[in-house]
């Protein structure tokens, strides 16, 4: 095996393209955990990104984030995904702004397989990378396993398809970036990352091959001092979650069936106190 080879994937998982994985998901042919979230904020939410009617926006926390998670997870194959740099400004001696003609135009003359970065974001990217890799639990979690694999199953009905971030013998890892690691707690709350990990676990342990996995958090901070932490997600949060996720996806499978879909506003509201 050469050293930028990767071993076959473990069962049940296997390797895709992201791109592939996505329109898998944005097809309506497997439910992944972002739109499982979509639908349990709205149905007619869900339907509208299912049917193209909402479009993702590729913000540039979303670009960061994406590179961050390549550099920490596939380094072998960052400098040959990302074109670091930019046009300098022969009156400043720095890099062009992203959102100026120069900057434009000397991307479209990049290599077009290629996403760019400035040298501003790859110091962040960088960084994130030495303070996850010098933490005591990355060398224990990030290590004797592979990095983005996919899974499916069906569950409740519904073909489902998870990424993973990173896959051991016995774990999967999610990888988050934050501005202020104190407030991450909240920010599981907020985003529902217990939901999406118990996704992850049901979808891995429905697959005929599949097995019951452990499941952790981590999340590294985008600017100094470049914190990073990890969580265990206990099995009894992990269950509870598990619970509301398959009575979300039979509501799918519901709407699917009759093809109905639903705002989640149906109900006059009082303000501060839910429905009359």
């Amino acid at each position: 095996m050469t050293p930028n080879s990767k071993p076959k994937p473990r069962p049940p998982f296997l390797r895709e393209p992201e791109d592939v994985y996505h329109a898998r998901s944005k097809s309506g042919e497997f439910l992944s955990s972002h739109l499982l979230r979509e639908f349990r904020k709205s149905p007619q939410l869900y339907r509208a990104r299912i049917l193209g009617e909402i479009s993702d926006v590729m913000r540039p926390a979303y670009l960061l984030g994406r590179a961050i998670h390549c550099y920490l997870l596939e380094k072998h194959a960052f400098y040959d995904r990302y074109t670091i740099g930019g046009p300098i400004n022969p009156a400043t001696r720095r890099p062009y702004g992203r959102a100026t003609t120069a900057w434009a135009k000397w991307e479209a003359a990049q290599n077009e397989r290629r996403e760019v970065i400035s040298d501003d974001d790859f110091e962040i990217v960088r960084s994130c990378g030495l303070a996850v890799e010098g933490s005591a639990a990355a060398s224990e979690l990030l290590s004797c396993g592979e990095a983005e694999l996919v899974c499916r199953a069906t569950l409740e009905g519904v073909p489902c398809q998870v990424r993973c971030d990173y896959v051991n013998d016995t774990s999967i890892v999610d990888l988050k970036t934050t501005d202020d690691i104190d407030g991450f707690e909240t920010a599981i709350t907020k985003y529902g990352y217990a939901h999406q990990l118990a996704f992850y676990r049901d979808v891995v342990a429905a697959h005929p091959e599949g097995r019951v996995m452990d499941a952790y958090l981590c999340a590294v901070e985008k600017k100094a001092p470049w914190r990073c932490g990890w969580w265990y997600m206990p099995s009894d949060i992990l269950d509870a979650a598990s619970a509301e996720n398959r009575v979300v996806i039979e509501m799918l499978r519901v709407c699917r069936e009759s093809d109905t879909w639903a705002s989640g506003y149906e109900q006059m509201r009082v303000y501060g106190g839910g429905e009359l």
